[in-house]
């Protein structure tokens, strides 16, 4: 099984009136491991707001000679294909491909809901602030690249928490999710059985 682990950058936060300006990619396999990869930038054909400018770095001189989103849409269409998509808090970036008549059809397997189930206390479920507390690789913050990279290593994080949880309390919850349809069953069903062998 692999994924395709994504997260974009965008002049706001309204997927029907701000636009995509950095959009990564990453084709891996379930053990992080890279494939392949679509990375740009996009020109939006509007300024910047110094928020924007100051929260990612991104400048507006950069976008100028940045490729325009429709000149790069098929291959970023061809590049997600089907396959099952993987991100933190990966909704905002979903609707905004939505927005952008960008199809979405591989099931969703989102981080922050896989952190929010096995990391139940924290003070804040941001990529930012959890790759900070477990010395998760996190370089350069609010950059697509770089927060899909942080998303691959939360992931394989999690997953290692998963092959940890108590042999006894498995039992339980495998007829918990014996019920669910929640697309992270599969990885918890397969990382239950590593903690066996």
């Amino acid at each position: 099984m692999f994924f395709i682990a994504l997260d974009t950058e965008t002049t706001g936060l309204d997927p029907k009136n701000d636009r995509l300006i950095e959009i990564a990619a990453l084709k891996i396999d379930e053990n992080g491991t890279v494939l392949d990869t679509f990375h740009t930038l996009l020109n939006p054909g509007i300024t910047l707001t110094e928020f924007i400018k100051h929260l990612t770095g991104i400048q507006d001189e950069e976008l100028r000679t940045a490729p325009a989103l429709e000149s790069v849409k098929n291959d970023l269409i061809a590049f997600i294909g089907n396959a099952p998509i993987l991100g933190h808090a990966v909704q905002f970036d979903i609707d905004f491909f939505i927005a952008n008549n960008i199809p979405v059809s591989g099931q969703i397997f989102d981080t922050l809901h896989l952190a929010q189930t096995l990391l139940p206390h924290e003070a804040s479920y941001s990529l930012e602030i959890l790759s900070k507390k477990y010395d998760l690789i996190h370089e350069n913050k609010h950059r697509a690249l770089d927060d899909v990279r942080a998303t691959i290593a939360l992931f394989q994080f999690l997953k290692e928490k998963i092959t940890k949880i108590p042999e006894s309390m498995i039992p339980q919850m495998q007829a918990i999710l014996e019920k669910s349809d929640w697309s992270w069953r599969k990885i918890f069903e397969e990382n239950f059985l590593k903690t066996n062998v």
